[in-house]
């Protein structure tokens, strides 16, 4: 009976993460389509590698949604109107401060909650065809990553993937560079 309260409980445990930070203008999205057809080379640099291939198509995604480019690519080599270079950084909270955490969850079977943070940084450089720094935009988004029985309850209610986290991260600045006539 014990271990088939256990087993249910491990089954009813999950995850969820949550972002805080400010990202102004998510409301007005999408903008208003460009009048003309356009092409944006998007440079992506220090991405943090475990992330790296999910974060660079939600960052060519959010920017192909917004209908303000015929084309997107992350080809360096093409001419273009606009090119946008993103520089991230990527921190986590100490990695023992987690471990510890995550063992005293699992060894209470998820009952007691645990935390991991992250923290993301994404600078944005946009340029014009002749090569003209037009603007600069910056952000910094925090990630909590809760694990436990409790975060079941929250699941259907809030709580984004860090996928979410960098399309709504992506939304703010391409946003703000719209607004700015960078775009």
């Amino acid at each position: 009976m014990r271990l088939l309260l256990i087993g249910l409980l491990l089954l009813l445990s999950g995850c969820a993460t949550f972002e805080s930070g400010e990202l102004p203008m998510l409301d007005r999205w999408p903008p208003q389509p460009s009048p003309g057809a356009r092409l944006l080379a998007v440079q992506l640099e220090d991405l943090p590698e475990k992330f790296a291939a999910g974060w660079q198509r939600g960052v060519v995604k959010v920017l192909e949604d917004s209908g303000r480019f015929a084309r997107v690519t992350t080809d360096g080599d093409v001419q273009y109107d606009r090119r946008l270079s993103l520089t991230f950084a990527h921190e986590r909270q100490n990695l023992w401060v987690s471990r510890i955490w995550m063992t005293v969850c699992a060894f209470s079977a998820t009952v007691i909650p645990a935390r991991s943070g992250q923290c993301f940084g994404v600078r944005a450089v946009v340029f014009d065809r002749d090569g003209r720094q037009l603007g600069v935009i910056e952000r910094q988004v925090e990630g909590a990553t809760w694990v436990g029985i409790l975060t079941l309850f929250a699941l259907p209610f809030s709580g984004a993937g860090l996928g979410e986290l960098i399309e709504d991260t992506m939304r703010s600045v391409t946003m703000e560079a719209v607004a700015k006539g960078w775009l």
